[in-house]
């Protein structure tokens, strides 16, 4: 029995997409009745306004959200209300991304993503943000509520009685403590830093491809791969 019921969860793990449970994806979940559509898809709506309150992705929308698409597994949300996601109430005209995962069980879902854009004042382990700021929650219990993990303020303003240049990202720890302030232009040279070392890496790479080209030796080829780079 054992045998069987092993043979039947591998086939299951490995039969492919056509096991999937495709269900309606969030524009389409949404009832004829109780949508306007803003733009139109090859099967389903893009782009989608609430016109009655409705329940999109498991999350309970006011009238007026608008629903769209914004890729091929990508949807974002704008709620019309005040929105609870994960636990994490976020007040009303905020936005919100939903990325599709699929399961054999359960089918599509749509889950958020932990961005947000703040639609009005907030305040999150007692870090203020205001209306378009870009949040971000994470935290390592993936069953507890998020805290605000990183936050990208649309405005200069005071931060923690520091002012601070629109586009500024912090860093937060899970307590709330500022753990890094990165100003638009200390963005601007960490990510060229970044490129750099990146193509020193590959040109590395390339060195000890050559360097180590000669050892034939499946071991021996490794051994020296390791130690070049």
């Amino acid at each position: 029995m054992r045998t069987v019921t092993t043979f039947l969860m591998l086939n299951l793990a490995t039969a492919g997409c056509g096991l999937f449970i495709h269900g309606a994806t969030p524009t389409g979940s949404v009832a004829e009745s109780d949508r306007e559509i803003l733009a139109h898809g090859l099967n389903e709506p893009d782009k989608i306004r609430l016109t009655k309150p409705a329940q999109v992705a498991g999350l309970d929308l006011a009238a007026g959200s608008v629903v769209a698409r914004q890729g091929a597994n990508k949807y974002q949300i704008e709620s019309a209300g005040p929105i609870t996601v994960r636990g994490v109430a976020l007040p009303a005209g905020s936005t919100i991304e939903l990325e599709k995962a699929n399961s054999i069980f359960t089918g599509d879902r749509y889950n958020w993503t932990g961005v947000a854009f703040a639609g009005g004042e907030a305040k999150y382990a007692g870090q203020p943000v205001e209306a378009g700021d870009r949040l971000y929650f994470a935290g390592r219990n993936p069953f507890a509520t998020p805290p605000l993990a990183q936050l990208r303020i649309a405005r200069g303003r005071a931060v923690n009685g520091k002012e601070y240049p629109a586009g500024t990202l912090f860093d937060f720890e899970e307590d709330g403590k500022i753990e890094g302030a990165y100003t638009p232009e200390t963005q601007r040279a960490l990510s060229v830093a970044r490129e750099q070392a990146k193509q020193q890496r590959e040109q590395r790479e390339r060195e000890c491809q050559v360097r180590c080209a000669g050892v034939t030796d499946w071991e021996a080829h490794g051994f020296c791969l390791g130690h070049c780079r």
